[in-house]
């Protein structure tokens, strides 16, 4: 009996230090995690200030001015423009890191500094036609009046239309730079591929080596897949973005080689080659096109200062020879 109440005695004091040691370490586990917490969100609030602080100057001091603006378009402001916008801003690789509200918004920026342009210059311009007005030669420059506000909307719709004709040139200009950076890039995966690597690696590889449109393309895909897309999915969506038949190609080749069996190296190669032999036709082709181009500066500007060269001495020569009476 006394060895039973022993054991109780024993089982009672271990259960009461356990209760309070365990009550004593989860009062510390939860401390030195509120504290963990606290340091990774001062972590991450200073992450987040250097990060903005890299940014160039334009885009932090545009962007938030440009989000309020698309803010007030709506989201279904994409709706009044022509176009997918999506895909543009894909296409030009999101210059300023602009998405479709914040381009809504430089829309409508572009129209208000326009449209206050316009309202400034209206009374300069009503000046300007009561001036010419006067005079018998331009009379006819009253009638221009009641085309005045009709001239100030089609500069406020030409003010819409900027941005788009910018962001197409960006397009274009960052798809002829991903043209001539294809074969390098085709060249750097397949010889990753040909060392040994995998062609995710072969792929990080050539994005840590190579710094151009197509590389950052690459990168999102990796992304991508990383976050579940399948390879041949995600490597659809870059051509879809990028929108050129090269690329277009090298995809469907890469999903083909993948889904028969062959080697990725020797199709990589084969489209390497191939890659190499369009560029070289396609500079050709901008070579044979470059007399034509050089017509304009040359019949605008060449020319007449050749014939001002030539042609001005032997026209002084003449007035001096027809003010003597030497000529006849």
């Amino acid at each position: 009996m006394v060895f039973f109440v022993a054991i109780c005695w024993l089982g009672f004091v271990a259960m009461i230090i356990w209760s309070l040691t365990s009550a004593w370490g989860a009062r510390v586990m939860r401390s030195r995690l509120q504290s963990l917490a606290e340091v990774t969100e001062a972590e991450v609030a200073a992450a987040m200030v250097e990060e903005e602080e890299e940014q160039p100057f334009v885009e932090r001091a545009l962007q938030p001015i440009l989000r309020k603006l698309g803010g007030v378009v709506g989201k279904g402001g994409d709706k009044l423009v022509s176009g997918n916008l999506n895909e543009l801003l894909d296409s030009a690789g999101h210059p300023l890191g602009m998405q479709v509200n914040e381009l809504l918004g430089l829309k409508l920026l572009v129209v208000l500094v326009f449209g206050a342009i316009s309202l400034f210059a209206t009374p300069a311009v009503y000046i300007v036609i009561n001036i010419l007005a006067q005079k018998e030669t331009f009379q006819t420059a009253a009638k221009l009046k009641p085309l005045i506000p009709f001239l100030m909307l089609v500069f406020c719709m030409v003010g819409f239309s900027i941005p788009d004709f910018l962001l197409r040139r960006t397009a274009k200009k960052r798809i002829k730079q991903i043209k001539k950076s294809m074969p390098d890039v085709v060249d750097l995966i397949t010889l990753g591929l040909e060392a040994g690597l995998g062609f995710d690696g072969a792929v990080g590889q050539t994005i840590d080596k190579i710094q151009s449109p197509l590389t950052e393309e690459l990168a999102r895909s990796m992304r991508e897949i990383s976050a579940g897309q399948t390879r041949s999915g995600a490597f659809r969506s870059m051509a879809a973005r990028v929108r050129m038949p090269e690329l277009s190609l090298l995809v469907t080749a890469i999903d083909q080689a993948e889904k028969m069996g062959v080697g990725l190296g020797s199709a990589l190669r084969a489209q390497s080659d191939e890659l190499r032999e369009r560029r070289r036709l396609w500079a050709q082709e901008q070579a044979a096109k470059l007399p034509v181009k050089m017509l304009i500066p040359l019949i605008l500007f060449i020319f007449p200062a050749l014939f001002i060269v030539i042609l001005g001495p032997a026209c002084v020569q003449f007035a001096d020879m027809s003010k003597s009476g030497m000529m006849f």
